[in-house]
C-alpha cells in the first residue's frame, strides 16, 4: 500500500515508510480483576443455579460425554429457573451480554441464537427480548 508523500508534492512512499515514524501512543491502563470470583455479578449471590450441578446448565464438560444438554437436564434447570429470584437479572445478562453457551434464565444457547439472530436483523431489539421473556413481577 503506498501512501502519499508529505515531503515531495507528487511523491509516493512505501507503508513500511509510513509506519516507520516514532509515534508515542498513551495506553490507558485497564483495572484488573483481584480473582475470577471478582467477574461475577453480584445478583449471581441470590442465583438457585449456583448451589446446583452446573452441568445441569451447562452440560456435560467432557467431550465423550455429549451431548451436551439432555431433555430432562434441560427440564431440571427450567425448573430451577422458574422460581429463582434473579430470573429478570439472569436473563437481562444473558441477552446484553451474547452468552452463547449454557442454559440462562430458562433459555437454551439454540433459542438465544435465534433471538441473536432476529436482533441482528433487527426484526427485534433486546430489550424487546428482555420485555418478552421476562417474570413480571406480581404485587
Amino acid at each position: 500500500m503506498l501512501q502519499p508523500s508529505t515531503s515531495m508534492a507528487g511523491a509516493w512512499r512505501s507503508a513500511d515508510d509510513f509506519f516507520s515514524v516514532n509515534v508515542t501512543v498513551e495506553v490507558e491502563e485497564v483495572p484488573r480483576y483481584r480473582s475470577v470470583a471478582t467477574m461475577i455479578p453480584e445478583w449471581h449471590n441470590e442465583a438457585h443455579c449456583r448451589t446446583q450441578d452446573k452441568s445441569v446448565f451447562f452440560g456435560s464438560s467432557s467431550p465423550e460425554e455429549r451431548p451436551a444438554y439432555t431433555l430432562s437436564s434441560i427440564r431440571e434447570a427450567r425448573t430451577i429457573c422458574a422460581s429463582c429470584p434473579v430470573f429478570n437479572e439472569c436473563l437481562k445478562y444473558a441477552i446484553y451480554n451474547r452468552e452463547d453457551y449454557g442454559l440462562w434464565a430458562g433459555t437454551t444457547m439454540r433459542q438465544r441464537r435465534e433471538l441473536f439472530h432476529r436482533i441482528d436483523a433487527k426484526e427485534l431489539t433486546a430489550q424487546d427480548v428482555v420485555d418478552a421473556l421476562s417474570r413480571r413481577s406480581h404485587g
